[in-house]
């Protein structure tokens, strides 16, 4: 079957409606494999709702991140589709929704077990069987409609899983903590002994470091994550209104190397904190070090999507 123009889909749009509505639809109604990503979002979210201790941000955001992209570029594929999407069929949709019942099920008679305390490798194993709530999605097609998804959608399932296996990391932050916190104590060490001659290092799961008018102690709300998490929803902002334009190899390069900035601005946060700290500005830069935390981070990645952003288009000045 030929794939409709966008002039086919727009035609089966109800008239009458607003014309922003009517163009709403009819983007919707021209992305193949619509109905597949919205019945997994969908249930994503009904699955975190009625289990909470399945609650995850990271399959809802990644499910939904590859809806909205799959609609951005919709319009720019219809050319190259080659065959429209087939409706998804009744015993698939039963069987998806029985396949939910099921992990419901399962995740209520469970309990808390996702909660109490485990080793670290039990505890990794129960945090990534969070994201099986995924897996019901693989009977909503066939093979053959899946390779036909994955040739039309390969850069933006890619994006999803990315953003699927690094959104929101506490449970990565948490593990690596340890010997993480090590060295990010140690990092800071070597950048304020520049400013601060004498500084001193007491080595615990929690790093100190001691100057002459302060002490500071890097405790895991220091980690980073939390300009992490800035950085991760700004970029997928980013990705979600320049899709089209953007350079998909380039996007991906750029999210891991902005990860490393917001870990080094981490760094430099820390390190202001404790030069600043030990100076008459001690008063001022213990009441506001939180706010000042967020527009450090702020300004850090403005600073780095200026510098990546012209290389990240796909056509680039030489």
């Amino acid at each position: 079957m030929a794939g409709s123009s966008a002039v086919d889909y727009r035609e089966k749009v109800p008239s009458g409606l607003p014309a922003a509505f009517r163009q709403t639809v009819a983007r919707i109604n021209q992305t193949p494999y619509w109905p597949v990503l919205a019945l997994t979002l969908g249930a994503v979210c009904l699955v975190s709702w009625l289990v909470p201790d399945l609650n995850t941000v990271a399959p809802a955001f990644s499910c939904g991140l590859l809806l909205i992209l799959a609609l951005r570029s919709s319009a720019n594929k219809l050319q190259s589709i080659g065959k429209a999407a087939s409706p998804i069929s009744l015993w698939r949709i039963c069987s998806f929704l029985f396949l939910h019942l099921g992990l419901i099920g399962a995740g209520m008679a469970l309990g808390g077990i996702w909660n109490r305390a485990h080793s670290s490798i039990l505890a990794a194993a129960l945090a990534a069987s969070k994201y099986l709530v995924l897996a019901p999605t693989a009977v909503l097609l066939s093979r053959a409609a899946w390779r036909h998804f994955d040739r039309l959608y390969r850069a933006e399932w890619i994006a999803a899983a990315i953003a699927l296996a690094s959104f929101f990391p506490l449970r990565i932050f948490t593990m690596a903590w340890p010997w993480y916190g090590q060295a990010l104590g140690h990092s800071v060490l070597a950048l304020a002994r520049l400013f601060v001659p004498g500084t001193q290092y007491v080595a615990a799961l929690t790093p100190t470091l001691i100057g002459p008018n302060l002490e500071v102690t890097i405790v895991f709300g220091c980690s980073g994550l939390q300009g992490i998490k800035l950085f991760q929803m700004l970029f997928a902002l980013v990705l979600v209104m320049d899709w089209n334009e953007l350079n998909r190899r380039r996007a991906v390069a750029a999210y891991f190397g902005g990860l490393a900035a917001m870990l080094i601005a981490n760094v430099i946060r820390i390190t202001l904190l404790f030069v600043l700290g030990n100076t008459s500005l001690q008063n001022g830069v213990l009441e506001y070090h939180l706010t000042g935390g967020w527009i450090l981070f702020t300004l850090a990645f403005i600073a780095y999507l200026l510098a990546t952003y012209r290389w990240m288009l796909r056509k680039t000045a030489v």
